[in-house]
């Protein structure tokens, strides 16, 4: 829980730096609030792949099903990375709950530790209301 948290300290840090400077400065910052949210979108798509190593008994279909997905999250993330900052907040605010609603799934078909959707949730509301925010600037 510690390290999950401790990975929302870039977004709300980046955000107060943003709101505390002006002009090209502030661009900046949240360009890379932006980048930081793009980096993370790709590193939650990973669960979905190490599931797919361990299902032994599931298809050849399912596994590359559940590994196709956990590439996409890094795919989407990369992509707003030439975007202005702001197109780019809209763009990863979705993906983050598109991700969190293919961990649902995944939490239902395959099972995860209790304490991973709980956490996923704090930290989808926590990076995607740091990325909101910065639509304000």
């Amino acid at each position: 829980m510690w390290l999950g948290l401790a990975g929302l300290i870039p977004f709300f840090g980046m955000l107060a730096l943003a709101a505390g400077a002006d002009g090209p400065q502030r661009t900046v910052r949240l360009f890379y609030l932006a980048s930081y949210g793009a980096i993370i979108l790709s590193f939650v798509g990973a669960l979905h792949w190490g599931v797919a190593m361990m299902l032994t008994r599931d298809s050849d279909t399912d596994r590359w099903k559940l590994m196709t997905w956990s590439t996409v999250p890094a795919l989407i993330g990369w992509a707003t990375l030439p975007l202005p900052p702001h197109p780019a907040f809209l763009v990863l605010i979705a993906a983050y709950w598109m991700h969190f609603a293919m961990d649902r799934t995944l939490a239902k078909r395959y099972g995860v530790p209790g304490w991973y959707l709980p956490l996923r949730l704090i930290l989808t509301c926590g990076a995607t209301a740091c990325l909101a925010l910065g639509l304000l600037f």
